[in-house]
């Protein structure tokens, strides 16, 4: 879902009116401040804001000046800057957000970092053997939410950039009588 909603024009008259009309409003408030790379510089970038609870995105932009004004709806927000380069270095921002009418949500500071390169190799313990085709998801115990490695490949491997910070991977899947698990929270990476 896209938080973002557009009505049809109301016409107002100065006689009566015959049909009263119901206009829906959001509960939003303004988010801004200023998105900074790792070298301290204002980028221009656009970034999302994600709802979980909500199923929701929310896009924002900065300027070059890396400054950023949008009027977001209320609740729980995870901003996810994708990881994008600059001066030969990956960098990616996840925090979350909360908004509504006394969070601290003005004049943000969002100063992106440089990414973690995460490489795992997927094997069966009993046999060793590679497993291919198979999607692992990083789960964040920081706040970051949830990254969903590339399906690996032949020989069981796949990497993601990262926001640096304390993970979690999860696998859960079956194929005809066969069933792999794995849960890794006891030992965060």
């Amino acid at each position: 879902l896209i938080a973002e909603i557009f009505f049809d024009a109301i016409q107002v008259g100065l006689d009566e009116f015959d049909e009263a009309f119901e206009v829906p409003l959001r509960d939003t408030y303004l988010v801004n401040g200023t998105l900074t790379n790792v070298s301290g510089d204002g980028i221009a970038n656009e970034f999302l804001l994600y709802n979980e609870a909500e199923e929701e995105w929310f896009n924002v932009g900065s300027d070059e000046n890396g400054t950023f004004a949008a009027y977001v709806p209320a609740g729980e927000w995870l901003i996810i800057v994708a990881p994008f380069m600059q001066d030969n270095v990956t960098e990616t921002l996840r925090q979350p957000l909360s908004v509504g009418a006394t969070s601290d949500r003005l004049n943000l500071d969002l100063n992106t970092e440089e990414s973690v390169h995460v490489t795992l190799q997927l094997k069966e313990l009993l046999t060793e053997s590679a497993l291919s085709d198979m999607s692992v998801t990083a789960v964040s115990n920081d706040g970051y939410g949830n990254i969903t490695f590339e399906r690996t490949d032949d020989y069981g491997n796949s990497s993601e950039m990262m926001m640096p910070g304390r993970w979690s991977l999860y696998l859960n899947r079956s194929v005809g009588t066969k069933m792999w698990f794995m849960d890794t929270s006891s030992e965060p990476f």
